[in-house]
């Protein structure tokens, strides 16, 4: 009898302790697939926190915020919620091999992202650009993730159809006025929506021609918007080199090592070309070195590219967190 009673309790005990450590991962997928996302959470963050390298479980914590804020949308129809979750989310996603599995879902959610976005109305200009322009970048990202993806391909062709025409008319607008008053901030708003009308309908000639117009005046036009404008006030094709007159600004707050080593000329064929140093050195003003610009000051000099005599498409700027700025020619 004492043996039985010793044997029962420890089958209780047992019991208890499978009940009470369980499985974290399979707790935490149980509560996914009924909507308890927070639950979820809670187990599988218990998962990460022992195995933090452990790229299947960052991938279930990612998909479970985006999950509630969509649910959390769904519910209240609070844009913020959903963004805020999404955000979380981002912190989750592994740097690389990502699973077939993950990606594809991820592709769904960035959808109902972009329609929620869509979906919600500005409550001024400002905020109306903000989400028309998060819209389009969300519906290329859920095709990038997923080409196969028709309801965000469906959905992305529809809007571009559907505002291409007064994407136009406003950048002929800007165009026309920025003409009229000399004006280079209104060059650089009549290129940014040509550019994006051109995006909508790469075959309108109109548009093209448009946009070729405009980036005459850009190019020598610093855009301030950006941490570091660039801008090519004159071009010359000498002797087997592109020479370009380059203006740049550290717009930032910080100071700024330049490095020419970071340039391409990317000509139309899609061929990138770095700077020849050696022959730009040869200028007086050749900007051949590393230099270190203090906040709000201008650089000025000649660079040098070796290259034929081929269209150029665009001059850019790797920065140090890889982001690449462009400066496009006509």
């Amino acid at each position: 009898m004492k043996r039985f009673s010793t044997f029962l309790f420890m089958l209780i005990l047992s019991a208890l302790f499978v009940q009470c450590g369980g499985n974290p991962e399979a707790d935490g997928d149980a509560a996914y697939a009924n909507g308890k996302y927070n639950q979820a959470l809670s187990h599988y963050l218990k998962v990460k926190k022992s195995n933090p390298q452990n790229a299947k479980i960052n991938e279930k914590i990612a998909l479970t915020y985006m999950h509630k804020g969509l649910d959390l949308f769904k519910k209240r129809h609070n844009l913020d919620a959903f963004v805020g979750n999404f955000d979380k989310a981002q912190d989750f996603i592994p740097a690389e091999n990502i699973s077939a599995q993950f990606k594809k879902e991820y592709s769904r959610l960035l959808y109902e992202l972009a329609v929620a976005y869509h979906n919600t109305k500005p409550s001024n200009e400002i905020q109306q650009e903000k989400y028309f322009t998060r819209t389009l970048d969300l519906l290329d990202d859920a095709l990038y993730y997923d080409e196969n993806n028709s309801d965000a391909e469906k959905t992305l062709t529809r809007i571009k159809q559907d505002n291409f025409q007064q994407t136009f008319e406003k950048g002929i607008k800007f165009y026309q006025q920025a003409v009229k008053e000399k004006n280079p901030d209104l060059f650089l708003s009549a290129e940014y929506y040509i550019n994006r009308a051109v995006s909508f309908d790469p075959e309108n000639n109109k548009a093209r021609k448009y946009l070729k117009k405009v980036r005459a005046k850009t190019v020598a036009i610093l855009d301030y918007n950006t941490l570091f404008p660039l801008a090519v006030g004159d071009k010359e094709y000498n002797s087997g080199y592109w020479l370009l007159a380059f203006t740049a600004v550290n717009n930032s707050g910080q100071p700024f090592t330049f490095d020419p080593a970071k340039l391409k000329l990317v000509m139309a064929d899609g061929k990138e070309i770095g700077i020849d140093a050696d022959y730009t050195a040869k200028f007086k003003d050749g900007l051949s070195k590393r230099v270190t610009m203090q906040p709000r000051k201008q650089l000025d000099g000649t660079l040098a590219f070796k290259v034929a005599r081929k269209k150029i498409e665009y001059l850019s700027y790797t920065m140090d967190d890889n982001k690449t700025i462009k400066k496009y020619f006509p």
